[in-house]
């Protein structure tokens, strides 16, 4: 999906540590926004603060690739077709990578979120892959699904990649 000229938003970029990773492995340009900024001491990427939980304050299309790495399950139920619709109005091409509605994705949610900083909201609003593939279809998406590897066997949780975009009007499926 990358090349040296791509330009990336990081949608809900959290402390920046893997917007961060990314900038440096890449070698690209890449802009991190969040409704406020949980950016860890020592993180030096482009920042912006979106104008709400649903709202990005960017152009349309000014971005090659948006990317929301484990966002959606941040926000309730209900919005999160407005963030997805905003991702997309904003950049050419949308990847979602979320994990699994699991016992085991909700306790590490918790945990690790509570752990980086106390002001990020866990609703665990997760989905396992069928629902993510329903959700998508109901509310007018296309998308490309693929189960990413777990890192390492005993690693508890299921990792899902979606490539979204908004269904043409006459598109048929």
């Amino acid at each position: 999906f990358v090349t040296k000229k791509t330009k990336i938003l990081d949608i809900g970029c959290g402390n920046g540590v893997i917007t961060d990773e990314m900038m440096k492995y890449f070698g690209i340009k890449i802009v991190g926004t969040d409704i406020i900024s949980y950016l860890k001491k020592g993180i030096n990427i482009k920042f912006k603060i979106m104008e709400s939980k649903t709202k990005l304050n960017f152009n349309d299309n000014e971005f090659d690739i948006g990317t929301l790495n484990d966002v959606l399950h941040h926000l309730p139920f209900d919005i999160q077709k407005d963030l997805i619709e905003e991702s997309i109005r904003t950049c050419k091409k949308l990847l979602i990578f979320e994990s699994d509605n699991s016992f085991a994705s909700k306790i590490i949610d918790i945990i690790m979120n509570k752990l980086d900083d106390w002001r990020i909201p866990v609703p665990l609003a997760l989905r396992n892959e069928k629902e993510w593939l329903t959700f998508f279809k109901e509310n007018g998406f296309s998308c490309i699904y693929h189960l990413v590897p777990k890192p390492i066997w005993i690693y508890p949780v299921n990792k899902y990649l979606f490539e979204v975009w908004k269904k043409e009007k006459n598109s048929p499926n």
